[in-house]
């Protein structure tokens, strides 16, 4: 069935509304984020599920495939809105990453770069690479409470106890850099862009960043948006 696709007027009403019911608009950035830290989490499953079924389809029929092998389900492979159910997030916020697997993190300016951020911090948790890219580093971030959220994830990762983790944040990166980035991803998150946008043209440098992240879709690669 198809999904209502809310207007940015209507956004902006739903979150006013939110608010006004005692969930603060970080609150609401925590759940947006840890969707999309789900997402990309299927997505991986999903990629693992399909690179595990093509290798064992390549070998001798006398290899005993298990009947869990047999009915493991793959992820579909076009890009999750993961987002569109955030308020309606429970309590149980546990995410199991299977295998190493690395994701790449496109971060906007907006608050819909504070969701990205805080995907980065729900996957790292989880046991992926990350790698977080964006045009500011956290303490530059005007939007709020995008800063707030960037600030925290930064700081997470600086923690001396988490000398191990695996969270690289790049900011302002090169367009070869960047494609050296995403090509290396499993996963691509979309956290560019949100009902902030206006105009008729994406402005550097997000409009290189979509043309790189959907040159690697062509090439397999999975975007959550």
């Amino acid at each position: 069935p198809a999904k209502h696709v809310l207007s940015v007027p209507d956004v902006a009403r739903l979150e006013a509304e939110i608010a006004a019911r005692g969930t603060s608009l970080s609150a609401l950035m925590e759940r947006a984020g840890r969707a999309l830290a789900h997402a990309a989490t299927a997505e991986a499953a999903g990629a693992e599920a399909n690179t595990t079924r093509s290798a064992q389809g390549n070998l001798p029929s006398k290899v005993h495939r298990s009947s869990a092998d047999a009915e493991d389900t793959i992820a579909d492979a076009t890009a999750p809105s993961a987002k569109t159910d955030f308020a309606n997030e429970g309590e149980n916020h546990s995410i199991k990453a299977r295998g190493s697997r690395r994701v790449a993190v496109l971060c906007g300016s907006g608050n819909n770069g504070g969701d990205g951020w805080v995907a980065a911090r729900e996957l790292v948790c989880a046991g992926f690479t990350v790698d977080l890219v964006t045009n500011y580093d956290a303490q530059a971030l005007t939007a709020e409470p995008a800063r707030e959220q960037a600030i925290a994830t930064e700081t997470y990762a600086n923690e001396p106890k988490r000398s191990d983790c695996a969270l690289n944040i790049h900011v302002s990166p090169s367009n070869e850099e960047l494609e050296q980035l995403l090509s290396a991803a499993n996963v691509i998150v979309d956290a560019i862009l949100g009902t902030g946008f206006s105009g008729d043209a994406v402005r550097a440098p997000y409009d290189a960043w979509i043309r790189l992240a959907n040159a690697q879709r062509s090439r397999g690669a999975r975007i959550v948006a």
